[in-house]
């Protein structure tokens, strides 16, 4: 699949919901403008899903499901882009909340601000 935006390994416990189920912790392993990588699904997911996430103080984030591994994870592709500047906040909370812990998301593509 090709990934047009710089995708950044991170390690983020939020939640989700699919439909009228109730909310569901989940970690999100891999995040883009455009999409992220859900890490352990708790609950049976298909491909073409739609599902809402919620990453710490943000409006839900609605996507769709476009693959999933059982026992590995799924992805998901937002309806509506992060934009540049959200998703680099983003990534500096995390880098700057996560120095204690010696934790740091590390990048496997270009800077951020090509999203």
């Amino acid at each position: 699949m090709f990934r047009s935006d710089p995708r950044e390994i991170v390690e983020i416990h939020c939640s989700f919901r699919q439909g009228l189920q109730a909310l569901q912790p989940i970690k999100v392993t891999d995040l883009t403008c455009a999409g992220c990588k859900l890490d352990h699904v708790p609950i049976e997911i298909m491909q073409g899903d739609r599902i809402a996430i919620r990453i710490d103080t943000l409006a839900p984030i609605y996507g769709v499901v476009q693959w999933v591994k059982s026992g590995m994870g799924a992805g998901l592709k937002f309806e509506k882009p992060l934009h540049p500047a959200v998703f680099k906040s983003m990534l500096a909370k995390l880098r700057s909340e996560n120095q204690a812990t010696g934790y740091t998301p590390r990048s496997n593509a270009a800077p951020a601000r090509f999203c």
